[in-house]
């Protein structure tokens, strides 16, 4: 669905800058489970939390992480196939950690650099139109919901 709304946006060409964000790789790990059409694991759902019991490894969890991340980047690869853009930014909040200093995920003040280190890529991407969103886009009732989410807010 990110993908589909980026790509028609992008081939509008009325903006300079579209932030499309993807689900971020952290807990639940579902990529493999969305994939496969199936429920996910309890090492899925509950990865560090088996692995600090020691009912799961640092493997099978870290291959569950790996498997969502993939998801998500096959998504952003089909993206950079599907839009004409000089410069695009693949990053992140944050990195993950996996048993660096006996810590898991991103635990609050974390100053390991696999967490610190942001992952940064740039790169271009070309249409080939090798996929066509089947989406309608609505300005107003965004722009209204934004305006009115900012008055709620009282910024406005």
């Amino acid at each position: 669905m990110v993908t589909d709304h980026t790509i028609k946006q992008g081939r509008l060409g009325s903006t300079n800058r579209i932030i499309a964000h993807y689900i971020q790789p952290q807990l639940p790990y579902i990529g493999s489970a969305y994939k496969n059409k199936r429920e996910p694991t309890e090492v899925e759902r509950h990865g560090y939390r088996l692995l600090e019991q020691r009912i799961a490894t640092r493997d099978e969890v870290y291959d569950a992480y790996k498997q969502t991340l993939r998801w998500v980047l096959d998504d952003v690869e089909e993206l950079l196939q599907n839009i004409d853009v000089e410069k695009v930014v693949i990053t992140s909040d944050h990195g993950e950690a996996f048993v660096e200093w006996k810590a898991y995920g991103h635990p609050e003040g974390f100053l390991h650099p696999v967490v610190r280190k942001v992952p940064w890529v740039e790169t271009t991407a070309k249409d080939n139109h090798t996929r066509e969103p089947n989406i309608e886009i609505k300005y107003n009732s965004v722009e209204t919901d934004v305006e009115e989410h900012l008055r709620e807010l009282g910024y406005r």
